[in-house]
């Protein structure tokens, strides 16, 4: 079979067509997604969430285990409306091995662990409108800095919810002072009791 193309003066003639129209555009498309990742840090969290719609959320746990494999942890939601376990693992791996260079690694889902405070409001303040404020500070603030590993006390989220005009002062307690996670692990927000 002869694969090469003549120019003539009506135009190029001959040789055979590698891939249709559809093909070259989806080629093209992937590897400009794709130009920059190749494995480096932040490649197989962006590479689950690309992976499946179920993965709104994923961390990279580096060194983990007895052979130091790179864990990939893979949440569905947020703490704002809610986080779940993505059931789905099996199609977030399959489509890590189709981007990486050959590397030790894991996809899980993580246990998710109820943060559970106890907050008292000054009577002034208790109202149903300050309790949503709170709830939603606390899971705005969740929502950016809860990851597999992290640890909160109830310090930090009393300052969380104290802002010294609508919240003059506020008293969050955890059962134990602080909750902390392990890598496989992630800490939600659960129920609150207001006392």
């Amino acid at each position: 079979m002869d694969n090469t193309a003549t120019v003539g003066s009506d135009g190029i003639k001959g040789g055979v067509d590698g891939e249709s129209d559809e093909e070259y555009l989806a080629r093209v498309l992937e590897y400009e997604r794709n130009s920059v990742r190749y494995g480096k840090k932040g490649d197989y969290a962006a590479w689950a969430v690309d992976s499946s719609s179920e993965v709104t959320k994923a961390f990279e746990i580096r060194n983990f285990g007895i052979f130091g494999a790179l864990l990939i942890q893979c949440i569905n939601g947020n703490q704002i409306d809610g986080v779940q376990q993505v059931s789905n693992l099996s199609v977030v791996d399959a489509y890590i091995q189709e981007k990486t260079v050959p590397i030790l690694y894991t996809v899980k889902t993580p246990e998710l662990v109820q943060i559970q405070p106890t907050i008292t409001l000054l009577d002034a303040e208790d109202t149903s409108e300050n309790r949503a404020t709170v709830l939603s500070r606390l899971k705005t603030y969740l929502n950016v800095k809860a990851a597999p590993g992290s640890s909160f006390t109830q310090e930090t989220l009393q300052s969380v919810i104290v802002d010294g005009s609508t919240i003059s002062s506020a008293r969050l307690t955890l059962p134990g002072g602080k909750v902390e996670t392990t890598a496989l692990q992630y800490p939600v927000m659960g129920s609150v009791t207001w006392n």
